[in-house]
């Protein structure tokens, strides 16, 4: 393995722990502040963090990166939207374990776009990953609840999103990608806002710490 392998890795993992305890941090958040408000704010504070970074490389963006990180953000903020709805119905964990079938959905919808067949180890992998979801989202009368069902939602867009991300970021700045598709889930998530619930008077300080986190 090579030191690129290894930083690449310990990246994903660190980038695992962050988003899973976020589902934590963000579960009293949705309570408070309106769902598409809460993810405006949030892309919006991504976009601006990258953009005060790396205002240099700004100017560096290409149609076609404008193009790339249009569609990712798009598939982003279905993604999150989506799966935010679904934590206001059910609990972090099984909002955290079901939004993680994505593992399972990649491969597969990998194969139906570039006929590439998923080996036993994905097949393994699936069965025990949807013996997994029925655990923790079937109900008594084994019926799937509105956020669990949300949640499963949420796994097929970020599946789509992580098969887009592979060819979209060929050739392409990491940073200038991420700044673009942020950009554009914090306009459609604004533009969404104001039809979906009306805004609160204030955001409390706590909401504040966990939208900074």
């Amino acid at each position: 393995m090579t030191k690129r392998d290894l930083g690449g890795r310990l990246a994903l993992l660190l980038a695992a722990m962050i988003w899973g305890s976020a589902f934590f941090v963000m579960k009293n958040a949705v309570d408070s502040i309106p769902t598409w408000m809460l993810l405006g704010i949030r892309f919006t504070m991504g976009a601006g963090v990258l953009a005060l970074i790396f205002w240099k490389r700004l100017k560096l963006i290409r149609a076609s990166t404008w193009a790339r990180g249009a569609a990712l953000g798009v598939l982003l903020c279905a993604a999150y939207g989506v799966q935010t709805f679904g934590l206001m119905d059910t609990t972090p964990g099984k909002n955290a374990f079901l939004a993680a079938t994505y593992c399972v959905f990649v491969p597969f919808f990998w194969w139906l776009i570039h006929k590439r067949r998923p080996d036993r180890y994905n097949l393994a992998a699936a069965l025990l990953c949807l013996c997994g979801m029925g655990l923790v989202s079937l109900q008594s009368d084994l019926r799937i609840g509105r956020g669990e069902g949300l949640t499963i939602l949420s796994g097929v867009f970020y599946a789509l999103h992580i098969i887009a991300t592979a060819s979209a970021a060929r050739g392409c700045s990491p940073v200038l990608l991420s700044f673009v598709q942020f950009a554009v889930a914090a306009v459609l998530s604004w533009v969404t806002a104001p039809f979906s619930a009306p805004a609160p008077e204030a955001i409390p300080v706590d909401g504040w710490l966990r939208l900074g986190y």
